[in-house]
């Protein structure tokens, strides 16, 4: 078991509660093998407090005596060791923030009905389904939310305003983004100050996680997850993922309400005994009358709702397409808790979609190159011809699941699809497809109307995004004509210069004939000199202005040698910088323009080695790839760095012409015309993420 990571530097640990000396020594005795239980007792009679609390707890429904106590020794005895020690550290706590300066922001009483409902359920849970402590899973219970108290001591304006702030944000969220850390972080962090068992600080760091991220979780903290869900939802009867919860913990639906109709009775007694008011917290699930359920589930969806609106406001103030995925993958989990998603959008070929996500969603980058087309046979062909929401469990009972279907459901692995249409303004509709476990499908479908409100306005976005980039490349068109003009108009002018400079290398090669080595270094001199009244033309090519392509045999080992060689020596005076070349052996040469191939690699090792600033490596390679049954071949080169890298789903826009990550004046036009040159040269110009961090740019050629 892991230990949570948490921003302890956020909050002062030395201005956490410290427990009372008894408990400290209480947890001490405890935790060594040769524990009297004698001695315990004796521990817990030194403190009138803890003693006449714990004794009050002994004789209440919660322990469940057989008779009653009035000798705390003989208390201890019969609770044993863990149950007396996290009974002590239960009063220890209560009373060390009874004087906690909440309000009606943060209401003590019902904070406390929370806590002990949430205690009793996670210990009742412990005690059906075995192989969990239940004292433990009730110590774990009592201070999930114990971080709120601390927040509200630590940061007591600021987080007043997080509590009193846009209720259709999740807390959690809010927390973050407002103090950096969140309550059940901050809890987390206390109980190990308290030098409690791990586990314990684990499952409270996890109390929040999602359905299907909880499935992945320990039993234990399963069995915290549970109880704090039952505890929030007892006005609703406990009805709205009861199947759900069931399939977590692997128990029957009756013996999950036996837990909870008992564990409400027994959490009211305990919040009596330790002087809390009743309130509408503790109300029996068992008791709610039909009329009271449906209420609730009434209030859910007004609740979801006003959270909703929340994220769509998000959505429409997103600042880039990354942003707009990871508004929607974080509403879907806190509003739903669903952990696994993904876009299916329209690329490039029509009737073809690609799978999209934020740069933090893993799935998309797992199927990179995944293509479906929209008049496949299944589910996700259904769900944009129809428009409608569709579910795995619903479809297979009327149609079959294609073999796209299956592909994303085992892709997504929660057990169930489900796929809501994405309308986007002038284009060919895609969807959005989501992992759900079939117990929480029926639930989640009485959503549809909030699900298909949030995929409105994603597509909403996508069209924008869609709209700006098509802005960004008509500036970048028009930028480009003016170029050309300009390069029209002075290809002239420089034709003569560059033939004066021309000459007079001439006129060295005859003075230095003697020197093999300083006329190879003329020899590449005049080549680049040359290529400046090329290269002036060129920009041309993106105006629609295309030449004839020149096809020659190129040696692309001499190329990338030569080409190497020239950065090489251009770095000489920046020993923090290196480029690597390495060649697969029986590399062939290809038939292109070799002067195309050299500006295309040109460009792509000097936006590297400037990705990477003053220190790093540049790792050139060349290898050829068979492909596998046609009998030919293609030669791959690849640039990769150790730079900072860019987002992944900003990885196509960087080839459209205008779009630039950079912020010193580029004008966006370099990445566009390799592109350009590439696919005039019959290749491909693709870009990913590197191992080491930065971005690898690959050229493929046919051989």
């Amino acid at each position: 078991m892991n230990e949570p990571d948490l921003p302890a530097n956020i909050l002062d640990l030395s201005t956490l509660p410290t427990l009372p000396q008894t408990l400290v020594d209480l947890i001490d005795a405890s935790e060594r093998e040769d524990s009297d239980i004698q001695e315990l007792g004796a521990i817990v009679a030194r403190d009138v407090f803890i003693s006449t609390r714990v004794l009050q707890l002994v004789n209440s429904a919660f322990i469940g005596a057989r008779s009653s106590f009035a000798d705390i020794v003989q208390a201890v005895i019969y609770l044993g060791i863990d149950t007396t020690r996290n009974l002590a550290i239960s009063v220890a706590v209560q009373e060390a923030f009874k004087t906690a300066c909440a309000d009606k922001i943060l209401n003590l009483n019902d904070f406390w009905q929370h806590s002990f409902l949430t205690a009793v359920l996670a210990k009742s849970l412990a005690q059906a389904i075995g192989g969990v402590d239940p004292s433990e899973a009730y110590l774990a219970g009592l201070l999930h939310d114990i971080g709120k108290l601390l927040l509200l001591q630590a940061f007591p304006e600021s987080y007043r305003q997080v509590l009193d702030g846009r209720q259709s944000v999740e807390i959690a969220v809010r927390e973050k983004e407002a103090l950096g850390i969140t309550h059940f972080e901050a809890a987390a962090l206390l109980i190990g100050s308290w030098r409690l068992r791990p586990e314990i600080a684990v499952a409270v760091a996890s109390h929040h996680h999602g359905f299907g991220r909880i499935m992945e979780a320990s039993l234990f903290t399963k069995v915290l997850f549970c109880a704090n869900h039952l505890a929030q939802n007892a006005s609703s009867g406990f009805d709205a993922d009861s199947e759900a919860l069931c399939d977590i913990l692997a128990i029957q639906r009756k013996a999950l309400q036996t837990c909870t109709r008992e564990s409400v009775n027994v959490a009211r007694e305990i919040a009596e005994k330790m002087g809390i008011a009743a309130g509408k917290g503790a109300a029996a699930a068992g008791d709610a009358s039909p009329v009271s359920r449906i209420d609730g589930r009434l209030a859910d969806r007004v609740r979801t709702a006003s959270r909703l609106n929340g994220f769509l406001d998000s959505l429409v103030r997103a600042d880039s397409l990354d942003r707009v995925y990871q508004v929607v993958e974080e509403s879907l989990q806190i509003l739903f808790a669903i952990d696994s998603s993904l876009f299916l959008l329209p690329g490039d070929t029509a009737g073809e979609l690609t799978a999209n996500g934020s740069d933090r969603n893993p799935i998309p980058a797992r199927v990179k190159g995944l293509r479906i087309h929209s008049n496949q046979p299944g589910m996700i062909g259904c769900c944009l011809e129809q428009l409608a929401v569709l579910d795995s469990v619903s479809f297979v009972t009327g149609h079959a699941l294609g073999p796209e279907d299956r592909s994303v459901l085992e892709m997504l692995g929660a057990g169930g699809l489900m796929a809501v249409p994405v309308c986007i303004a002038g284009h060919e509709p895609g969807c959005l497809l989501m992992g759900v476990p079939p117990a929480g499908m029926k639930c989640l479908r009485d959503q549809d109307g909030a699900l298909m409100l949030l995929a409105g306005h994603a597509g909403m976005r996508f069209r924008l995004e869609t709209a700006y980039r098509k802005n960004a490349e008509d500036l970048a068109a028009t930028r480009m004509e003016a170029v050309s003009e300009v390069a029209r108009s002075i290809a002239h002018e420089i034709s003569s210069p560059i033939a004066v400079l021309l000459n007079y290398l001439a006129v060295l090669e005859l003075k230095l004939k003697d020197y093999p080595a300083l006329l190879a270094d003329l020899e590449r001199a005049g080549r680049e000199i040359g290529r400046i009244g090329e290269i002036s033309e060129q920009l041309r090519d993106l105006s629609g202005q295309t030449a004839e392509l020149t096809r020659e045999p190129v040696d692309i080992k001499s190329l990338l040698v030569d080409i190497i060689t020239f950065f090489r020596q251009s770095l000489a005076n920046r020993h923090s910088v290196d480029v690597i070349l390495s060649l697969e052996d029986g590399l062939p040469g290809v038939s292109s323009n070799g002067k195309k191939i050299r500006q295309i690699l040109g460009n792509l090792i000097k936006n590297a080695i400037e990705a990477i600033g003053e220190a790093g490596l540049v790792q050139v390679r060349g290898e050829i790839v068979p492909l596998v049954g046609e009998g030919k071949a293609e030669v791959r080169i690849s640039i990769e760095d150790d730079g900072p890298g860019v987002l992944l789903s900003n990885v196509e826009d960087i080839f459209h012409a205008g779009i630039t990550t950079k912020n010193d004046g580029h004008a966006g036009l370099g990445l566009a015309i390799v592109r350009t040159l590439a696919t005039e040269l019959g290749g491909i110009i693709s870009c990913d993420k590197g191992l080491r961090g930065g971005m690898v740019f690959t050229l493929t050629l046919p051989v």
